[in-house]
């Protein structure tokens, strides 16, 4: 799930803000286990033996923003 803003400086400003927030979750909640086993199963691949060592459930965040303007060479 995540969200994103852009914004755009004008005509004056030619620059564009991006901001994006990423929220999800880790762990046996974010359904991993089915998803890939249920994939293999289709393709007809080994199924993963490491489901025991995943980890616990959490919550996670990821921020990002950049800053963007063009590049105009002045020769």
């Amino acid at each position: 799930m995540g969200a994103r803003f852009v914004t755009e400086g004008g005509e004056k400003h030619k620059i564009m803000e991006n901001l994006e927030v990423n929220l999800g979750l880790v762990g046996s909640v974010a359904l991993g286990e089915q998803v890939q086993s249920e994939w293999l199963r289709l393709v007809n691949i080994k199924q993963p033996q490491g489901w025991n060592n995943q980890l616990e459930n959490e919550p996670g965040c990821i921020l990002f923003y950049d800053w963007k303007w063009p590049f105009r060479p002045t020769w």
